[in-house]
């Protein structure tokens, strides 16, 4: 088994802390009956679980088109020009 990359141990953080936080908040809501502080407690981990969950995804698309473009350029022919001119098509087209 490979080694596994620091963004997916730092998501799996975020995630096992945000469940346990809610659990957390639910039973001290149970058991105090204040929600005011709870609530917004549970808002700022969701809100920090979406944008590091959108960032994720972004740096996920972004390194598989890269590794989609060269995958696709080593395949090409051989041939020198038509290589260069394809790689130059697909660099000036990507997004």
């Amino acid at each position: 088994m490979g080694k596994v990359e620091w963004t997916k141990i730092i998501y799996a953080i975020v995630i096992l802390l945000t469940i346990g936080i809610s659990i957390c908040a639910c039973v001290a809501t149970f058991k105090f009956g204040d929600t005011s502080i709870i609530i917004t407690l549970i808002t700022a981990i969701f809100a920090e679980l979406g944008i590091y969950s959108a960032t994720y995804a972004w740096k996920t698309k972004t390194i598989n088109k890269t590794k989609i473009l060269l995958d696709f350029i080593n395949k090409l022919p051989d041939d020198v020009t038509t290589k260069e001119n394809i790689i130059v098509t697909l660099i000036s087209n990507m997004e």
